[in-house]
């Protein structure tokens, strides 16, 4: 497991991002203080019945749980939709 994943950065304090709005599939890069870095990554599910609502798909492989109403983050954009056979063209053979 990756250490930047267990950080503790003291006493919780909502951020004026507005984690509200975030989407399935948003591209976000999220701060991390101990390393001082950002990491990207994609919504990949959102509970708002969790305590940890937001769930991050890192462009490392890496997953978490979060709560990005208490994170320093932006949004980046939207995630590229992957083709499924939902999205393929249906081809009359008749």
């Amino acid at each position: 497991l990756n250490n930047r994943r267990f950080e503790i950065v003291g006493e919780a304090k909502k951020t004026s991002n507005s984690a509200e709005k975030l989407k399935v599939d948003t591209a976000v890069s999220v701060w991390w203080p101990l390393d001082k870095k950002e990491f990207s990554g994609i919504v990949i599910e959102i509970d708002i019945k969790r305590d940890l609502p937001h769930h991050i798909r890192y462009d490392d492989g890496d997953t978490e749980w979060t709560n990005l109403n208490y994170r320093k983050f932006e949004i980046v954009g939207e995630a590229k939709k992957t083709s499924n056979s939902a999205d393929k063209l249906k081809v009359d053979t008749a």
